[in-house]
């Protein structure tokens, strides 16, 4: 559903590569998985890691992180986003990202985009539902886990805690509650799509789709998900 939606939609507006990433898989899956990426070639698996729900939802993205300098990957900018998000990959591009890609400069340093969160911690965050890192916030990060392997603590949480505990500086550029949220149906028009009736407040976490609309999350359902996909054009809203 994601390769069919926004993966096809923004490819050719956007320039963008796409993995899925993914632990161990179970001995019945390997089979089927490795045919699909045969077909796609865009999967990486981690076969260090087990696939528990556990790794996944604390250190699973910074093992990645870690896999791709062990490899030599290299990306000026990266962006994390959860299965159940969808992003509005042409206009998060080009309001974003584009204004710190200009070639006659170095790469771009210390970003680090997304919904702000900091709930009762001493720290801000990056909601894990999207958020987008220059190389070297990757490269810092692989290495503060490598220092201090916490591996107790939500994904997104473990990104600000790992700075926070080493006092280093960072600031999270924060994309509006309107642009990343929580997607809840029960607030649409109620006419069969996905839109916010005009009068919502879309300035809270959670909200139907509104104009501006970049990174709708908690899609859990497919229908819910293909409900927002198909408010959306190669252009965005």
């Amino acid at each position: 559903i994601i390769r069919s939606t926004w993966q096809t939609l923004f490819r050719n507006a956007t320039p963008f590569e796409t993995r899925f990433v993914i632990s161990q898989p179970d001995p019945l899956w390997s089979s089927l998985i490795e045919q699909e990426n045969t077909t796609y070639g865009d999967i990486i698996m981690l076969p260090h890691l087990e696939e528990t729900h556990h790794i996944a939802n604390t250190i699973k993205t910074l093992e990645f992180f870690k896999h791709l300098i062990t490899e030599n990957y290299h990306w000026d900018i990266l962006s994390k986003m959860d299965e159940d998000s969808f992003i509005d990959a042409r206009n998060f591009y080009k309001e974003w990202l584009h204004p710190l890609l200009n070639t006659e400069n170095p790469p771009p340093q210390k970003i680090y985009i997304g919904r702000p969160m900091q709930l009762h911690y001493p720290f801000k965050y990056a909601s894990g539902q999207f958020y987008t890192l220059s190389w070297d916030m990757i490269t810092l990060l692989s290495q503060l886990h490598n220092e201090n392997p916490i591996d107790d603590e939500h994904e997104d949480v473990l990104l600000g805690r790992l700075m926070h505990e080493a006092n280093i500086a960072y600031n999270v550029t924060e994309l509006p509650l309107r642009a990343a949220f929580d997607y809840y149906d029960d607030k649409t028009r109620g006419d069969g799509t996905a839109w916010a009736p005009e009068d919502q407040n879309v300035d809270v976490l959670g909200h139907a789709l509104a104009p501006g609309a970049l990174n709708p999350h908690l899609l859990k359902e497919e229908e819910d998900y293909l409900k927002v996909a198909g408010c959306y054009n190669s252009l965005g809203l």
